[in-house]
């Protein structure tokens, strides 16, 4: 769990009702819960299965491997009116082709906020969002690496920010995630094959659909305590863009008119310094507003483009 401050700190807690996280103190928290295997038929905010479909159109059955990284598992919370879901490991997955054995991981994420409102945490409506993807991987030993997991550390400016650990170790270069000694790298999409996946979720996910995926079918079944949810589709091509523009050649009244169209104020100075190495764009929910302003910077080009099987 996340929490943040007006000053800029944050603090990782042990849960919606850990002492240290009281609404009192902080305005607002953030959890995010990974969609573990489903175990067992009362488990929900997980992935229940994983179909391959051929070129062919034969199905098989992909065998769940483990959770890559294993991590322990956490209850869901639902108390006076507050809901998170439950959440643990990220499904590993392996199925058969012509070529060989396949990997591959289902990371989803429920992502929940929750705000302190008269002295209590009030969850706002529509503050639940879900997101999920298919990355095919590869596992490679390297001894020494360790698991993803969050903790608490102090800046300079003396502020207290949560960040993962080994965020910046070279031994995990190149991986999409890690585990004990181990490293997930990203490989391609078989060609030709689709992928079905069913998911039990709670019925407090507002459910409208949106991703990179090619030619999607998805359906859902009413179960007791949620729905089961299947999407079946392929993944589809996303063309990607990325470089370096001088700031110099960025004119102030692109940036603030691309400010008024999201409609709000930036409360910090926009560094224009052509030496400067402070970025004058920001990502988040914002992005594409700010990556059709400064398109005609980069040209008529894409940089690369990855094959995706992403819906949120």
């Amino acid at each position: 769990m996340l929490f943040g401050s007006q000053e800029g700190n944050r603090h990782l807690c042990t849960g919606v009702n850990d002492p240290t996280c009281r609404p009192g103190d902080w305005p607002e928290m953030y959890a995010e819960s990974a969609l573990a295997y489903c175990a067992s038929e009362g488990d929900f905010n997980c992935v229940e299965s994983l179909t391959v479909i051929s070129p062919e159109g034969n199905s098989q059955q992909a065998r769940f491997v483990r959770g890559f990284p294993e991590i322990p598992s956490v209850p869901e919370y639902n108390r006076n009116g507050v809901f998170v879901p439950a959440g643990g490991s990220v499904p590993l997955w392996e199925y058969d082709t012509g070529a060989g054995t396949q990997r591959i991981l289902t990371p989803g994420m429920s992502h929940t906020v929750l705000r302190a409102i008269g002295g209590r945490w009030s969850q706002p409506s529509g503050a639940g969002l879900f997101a999920l993807a298919l990355r095919p991987v590869t596992i490679e030993s390297r001894p020494g690496l360790r698991k993803p997991v969050m903790h608490e550390f102090r800046t300079s400016q003396g502020l207290t920010q949560v960040d993962r650990v080994g965020r910046d170790d070279q031994a995990a270069r190149g991986c999409a995630t890690t585990d004990t000694d181990e490293c997930a790298i990203d490989t391609g999409f078989p060609e030709g094959y689709r992928y079905q996946i069913s998911l039990r979720l709670r019925d407090t996910s507002e459910m409208y659909l949106n991703g990179a995926v090619d030619q999607p079918v998805a359906y859902s079944q009413k179960l007791a305590g949620g729905h089961r949810f299947v999407i079946e589709a392929g993944p589809s091509p996303v063309i990607a863009m990325a470089g370096w523009i001088p700031k110099a050649q960025v004119p102030r009244s692109l940036v603030d008119r691309t400010f008024a169209s999201l409609g709000f104020n930036y409360n910090w100075e926009i560094d224009f310094d052509a030496a400067s190495h402070k970025p004058m764009g920001r990502g988040g929910a914002d992005s594409l507003a700010w990556f059709k302003a400064l398109l005609p910077y980069f040209g008529d080009r894409a940089s690369f483009v990855v094959d995706s099987w992403y819906v949120e």
